[in-house]
């Protein structure tokens, strides 16, 4: 298993605390919304189960689980993502006045 100081150690240069926060919550916050409106759509898709005979709770709650679940490995793997792709732009000399 793997320290906590090793895996800092392997962390790019560049790449602060404060970056690294940022850039997860924007990709939890942009994903979160889409989870929403997501649900929105099934509410008003699952209510058609009773035509197929199945309950639409029931539907609503499975479906809504796997959701949440893909919600995550979403998170996960756009955060890494951008972790990798973020490149600050180096200071210049001309821009610490």
């Amino acid at each position: 298993m793997r320290s906590i100081s090793g895996t800092r150690a392997e962390v790019r240069t560049g790449l602060s605390s404060e970056s690294a926060r940022f850039l997860t919550l924007t990709q939890m916050d942009d994903l979160w919304c889409q989870h929403l409106e997501n649900m929105n759509l099934l509410k008003e898709s699952v209510s058609m189960e009773v035509f197929r005979g199945r309950n639409p709770l029931e539907e609503f709650g499975a479906q809504g689980k796997e959701m949440f679940l893909d919600l995550l490995d979403n998170v996960r793997r756009n955060t890494v993502y951008s972790l990798q792709m973020y490149n600050p732009s180096p200071k210049t000399a001309g821009a610490e006045k």
